[in-house]
């Protein structure tokens, strides 16, 4: 019922906290218990407070272009929370990020994959990061993912898996910056 003026501005406070939402719940129920071991959930959603986070394979479309359905990497604190490493640089080719500090990178791998040299650098991003990418071909050759088989990081590992991340996503970046040096014509 409210007349909005120009210079209106609309503040939401909601507390910053990542979530694994399990097949079966929704984000009202009441928190469900994660294993606290090593191990995997068929289907689960990454939430960041209200924000639905999907897997976006396109930001990394070298490593991730028509893998099938994936597998992400969420590492456990010692309280069992998950942790996630934040992007801490913007990708090079992608513009601004809608959503500040709610873009989230881990490691994912081909549903199956046994072996830690199948996981790459993957994406976690809110849905609204997506809404300016959809397409009108209903033949897109990459599945944006809302529930993810997720395989959980024990907390003793999660220091080294967070630096792997990390050093995974300097490197992505060199990358693009190598990439888009040689495909730009010097002026």
């Amino acid at each position: 019922r409210r007349t909005w003026a120009a210079d209106d501005t609309l503040d939401i406070e909601w507390e910053p906290a990542l979530r694994l939402i399990p097949a079966g719940r929704n984000s009202f129920s009441a928190p469900a218990t994660l294993p606290t071991a090593a191990a995997a959930l068929d289907q689960a959603t990454v939430m960041y407070g209200p924000l639905v986070l999907m897997l976006d394979p396109v930001l990394n479309i070298y490593a991730l272009f028509e893998c099938g359905p994936l597998e992400i990497s969420v590492p456990l604190s010692s309280t069992g929370s998950p942790v996630l490493a934040p992007v801490t640089a913007p990708i090079m080719g992608r513009g601004a990020l809608a959503i500040l500090a709610a873009n989230f990178m881990t490691l994912a791998r081909p549903r199956g994959a046994a072996a830690s040299d199948a996981d790459v650098l993957a994406f976690l991003v809110p849905v609204a990061e997506l809404t300016d990418r959809w397409s009108f071909s209903f033949t897109r050759n990459v599945a944006y993912e809302v529930r993810n088989a997720v395989r959980l990081i024990d907390p003793p590992a999660v220091p080294a898996f967070l630096a792997d991340v990390q050093a995974r996503f300097d490197a992505f970046g060199q990358q693009r910056q190598a990439d888009t040096a040689t495909e730009t014509p010097e002026r």
